[in-house]
């Protein structure tokens, strides 16, 4: 690629509810246009637009495209807010609503950040949408204001709604129903591939296609073949294998490209664990105004130099799919030391890649 611009994401609202996580849509379509109309000229000819974007995120629009609401992304956390005196959260209400086999269906990802999360929340706060108006991912959204036409989605960012029933593909009924929200205008479920616009630019209708997930097109990007395993080492990680049916069991099912599937496990505890223990580590220094230099290099030689310890480590320190309390346990005076407990980390970190594996 000899053409790569980046523009810094839309900052977001202030003065909102500490779980609440909105953005300004329209400062989201103004910094994509901007990249569109700096790209296009080094694209000629145009033939079309394809995006990926995260996946979890609600916008609410007219046919048009016209937003009626603010953005809400994985980040907005309203549904874990308690919801009466029993310190049962609104995302408990929620799930008690659904069944086992429900869950099942809509693939074993139900959890806090979804849309149907935040769309549950409005209705038992007395803020249920105009049932006129359309439900729309972020970059459904994008497409469907610059080019006028009502938001269509594919089936990776409808799984990212909450509700799709991996069995029939198409939006749950059922649980919508148990949960009040039947009744507002569900985006159409369209293949991938699907020219769900177009975009006028110098007097031409370029096409544009139905957005697909982030997660999908990594790992159609990494080339994923079947009886592969995909491990994601990072921030957050996850382990995939592609399905080509949908399969269910002691892990998540998303929809993948040409009907495929992937069996998969997310939030794996990782890269934003460690973080944590660092943050833990550097405090005082940086309490008292010092910049360490290289804290990571520090880390990893000693870690090499401990080899090996009886020192335990469990770095769940957040919700994560190996639990949401993390420890260091089999703690002695001398295995007090950076090289142990990062030592220690790193190995829970492969026994959680392992036991992911396994499942």
């Amino acid at each position: 690629m000899r053409h790569i611009y980046r523009a810094p994401f839309p900052r977001p609202l202030p003065g909102r509810p500490p779980l609440h996580r909105e953005f300004d849509p329209l400062e989201i379509v103004a910094a994509a246009r901007e990249l569109l109309v700096r790209l296009a000229p080094l694209a000629e000819p145009v033939e079309g637009i394809v995006m990926c974007s995260q996946m979890h995120g609600l916008v609410l629009t007219t046919e048009r495209g016209e937003p009626r609401s603010h953005v809400t992304t994985w980040q907005d956390q309203r549904v874990l807010e308690l919801a009466g005196e029993d310190g049962a959260t609104w995302f408990d209400h929620l799930t008690r609503q659904i069944t086992a086999e429900e869950v099942r269906q809509l693939g074993n990802e139900l959890r806090p950040g979804l849309p149907i999360g935040v769309l549950y929340w409005l209705r038992m706060h007395g803020q249920f949408p105009d049932p006129d108006l359309y439900l729309a991912s972020l970059p459904d959204f994008l497409f469907s204001h610059l080019c006028q036409t009502p938001p269509m989605i594919e089936p990776s960012n409808a799984m990212a709604h909450g509700v799709l029933n991996l069995e029939t593909m198409s939006w749950h009924e059922a649980v919508l129903d148990r949960l009040g929200l039947a009744g507002l205008r569900w985006p159409i479920i369209c293949p991938s591939g699907t020219i769900v616009g177009r975009w006028c630019w110098q007097g031409r209708a370029v096409p544009c296609y139905a957005p697909v997930g982030d997660y999908q097109c990594a790992l159609a990007g990494a080339l994923l073949q079947p009886d592969e395993l995909s491990l994601n080492i990072s921030t957050g990680s996850q382990v995939s294998r592609l399905r080509p049916t949908a399969e269910f069991g002691d892990y998540q099912t998303r929809p993948f490209f040409d009907g495929q599937f992937l069996a998969t496990i997310t939030h794996i505890p990782a890269g934003r664990a460690l973080n944590a223990l660092l943050r833990l580590f550097t405090e005082l220094a940086e309490a008292q105004g010092v910049t360490l230099n290289d804290p990571w290099g520090y880390v990893a030689q000693a870690a090499a130099r401990v080899g090996s310890t009886r020192l335990r480590a469990n770095i769940a320190f957040f919700t994560s799919s190996c639990g949401d309390r993390g420890a260091l346990t089999e703690m002695r005076e001398e295995e007090m030391t950076i090289g142990h407990i990062f030592r220690a980390a790193f190995e829970n970190m492969t026994d959680n890649y392992w036991a992911s594996a396994l499942r």
